[in-house]
């Protein structure tokens, strides 16, 4: 059985490296800083589980075996408890880690599919929006180091979701005329778990980097809006209504909100107007779009998906 690819194995010596400093910082008694450590753990933890259970069917006991132990010690407020249960989570994030090194090799992608996953064109537009609004935000120019790291961490956010709609769309990208159907996973050039791997690394270190540097409630968002373009558009509303580019298209309204927590560590009234003003003007731009992709659909004489169907009969 092949093993996990080198995103996986990152990150799960990531997550061992991280529950290994909560365990050093909770007996040390770093207080604030321990909660930190132990938070920054969770996202690999979190990732590395679900790509066991989507992928890597071995790897699911272990992997979650951390995870659960690792919940259970941060529950137990008794010192002496705390910390015996933290050690035995990290003992756990171990083996889950070594268990990534067990298995044939997985084959090698060329690093210009990894670019293709994250969609440079569409994140481009994203991260332009998020930039904007840090600057609407500072009413004026925010701090270097604000937007460097604020960017970065968004476009790990939109790399991250890109690389799982890939994973999720692969079947259909085959039926859709050469504008998608030359993608990695499409034309079978890698193997959809390096990729799903690959998503769920980027979308788990965007919130390590944004809550740790940024704050928190940039991190939530980026992460929301990663999800609910993975979840709620890709797997759900692509297949089942014509609708889904009108409600999905809040997804590429949060990096406006990302943009502003980012400066402000909050949400008021304008942000809203900055999200709006994108997730209205998503559906015509999208609209036409679809009708190119109809024209190839109707050039290969496949039936239409939803979205393509809904243009037809507006």
């Amino acid at each position: 059985m092949p093993r996990p690819g080198l995103w996986l194995r990152f990150t799960a010596l990531f997550a061992s490296s991280a529950v290994l400093l909560a365990v050093v910082s909770g007996a040390a008694s770093l207080g604030a800083a321990h909660r930190i450590l132990a938070a920054l753990a969770l996202p690999p933890l979190v990732a590395l589980v679900v790509a066991a259970r989507l992928a890597h069917p071995r790897l699911f006991v272990p992997a979650l075996s951390a995870l659960v132990l690792f919940g259970i010690a941060a529950l137990v407020t008794l010192p002496g408890a705390h910390l015996a249960l933290a050690a035995v989570a990290f003992a756990a994030t171990l083996v889950a880690t070594v268990a990534t090194y067990r298995g044939e090799p997985a084959p090698p992608a060329p690093w210009r599919d990894y670019v293709t996953l994250t969609k440079p064109r569409i994140m481009s537009l994203l991260l332009v929006t998020g930039l904007c609004a840090m600057f609407v935000a500072a009413q004026g120019a925010p701090a270097g180091r604000l937007v460097a790291v604020t960017m970065t961490g968004l476009a790990l956010a939109c790399g991250g979701a890109s690389a799982l709609n890939h994973v999720l769309d692969r079947d259909i990208d085959r039926l859709m005329g050469k504008r998608t159907r030359a993608r990695p996973l499409a034309a079978e050039r890698m193997p959809p778990t390096l990729a799903l791997e690959f998503g769920l690394t980027l979308s788990a270190f965007s919130f390590v980097l944004l809550a740790s540097l940024v704050n928190v409630l940039t991190a939530t968002l980026a992460l929301v809006g990663n999800l609910f373009y993975v979840l709620v558009y890709t797997r759900w509303l692509k297949r089942s209504t014509p609708q889904n580019i009108v409600i999905g298209g809040a997804a590429g309204a949060v990096p406006p909100l990302v943009g502003w927590a980012a400066v402000t560590g909050n949400l008021t009234l304008p942000a809203l107007w900055l999200f709006l003003i994108v997730f209205f003007w998503t559906p015509p731009h999208f609209w036409a779009l679809a009708l190119l992709i109809r024209r190839d659909y109707e050039a290969a004489r496949i039936p239409m998906l939803p979205v393509v169907r809904g243009v037809r009969e507006s």
